[in-house]
């Protein structure tokens, strides 16, 4: 419980009796039953799916040798694409882009009346020593407000372990993933656009 946000992990554990006969629990097929788990750390009172849907970011397996040192994560919020209708009758959604990752936050410009944005904006996250524990990326899309508290459209997470691998993979490497977003609301899900297709962020990192 204390490992970061985002790690996650599954395991294959054997039963075991509490009956007369102690020891593991055997099948009819004589082997040991298993039961197979998937855990996953997240935030408290708020969820945010760590749920990987669309196309993302591969980074390379970890390599053998320690990678240690200070490195920066060039990270470009590329576009969202069926944004949901946010803004009343008349209206549609005004959409910005939060990010966070390694006690870092920066955030987009705010487009307005829209339900397609384009940003092409990098931000840039350092990291002291990438040999120490890294832990996931978040990305809010929120819909900016005139007259009350801006709204959260959705959310996605980049796990602490896709993380890892990027930013220790050789210097230079680039990819780009498409992500759909998932709502913390009473509803929980994938955000579906007024256009009825999943709301999907492109982003690109470096």
């Amino acid at each position: 419980m204390r490992a970061d946000i985002g790690w996650e992990g599954e395991g294959l554990y054997h039963l075991i009796s509490d009956g007369n006969k102690k020891g593991f629990v055997v099948g009819n097929d004589k082997q040991k039953t298993s039961v197979t788990i998937h855990a996953r750390v997240i935030e408290g009172e708020r969820v945010v799916s760590i749920v990987e849907e669309g196309k993302p970011l591969a980074p390379p397996d970890l390599p053998k040798a320690v990678v240690k040192g200070q490195r920066s994560l060039e990270l470009k919020v590329v576009s969202v694409r069926h944004l949901p209708k946010m803004d009343g009758f008349m209206g549609k959604c005004d959409p910005f882009c939060v990010v966070k990752f390694a006690g870092q936050e920066h955030k987009t410009t705010t487009k307005k009346n829209t339900y397609s944005a384009d940003w092409e904006e990098v931000f840039r996250f350092d990291v002291d020593d990438v040999g120490n524990r890294i832990g996931g990326l978040e990305l809010d899309v929120m819909d900016w407000d005139r007259m009350g508290a801006n709204e959260m459209v959705g959310s996605f997470m980049i796990p602490a372990n896709v993380m890892t691998r990027l930013m220790r993979a050789k210097v230079g490497w680039e990819g780009e993933g498409m992500y759909h977003l998932i709502s913390d609301g009473e509803t929980q899900g994938v955000v579906v656009g007024n256009d009825k297709q999943k709301t999907s962020v492109t982003i690109h990192a470096k």
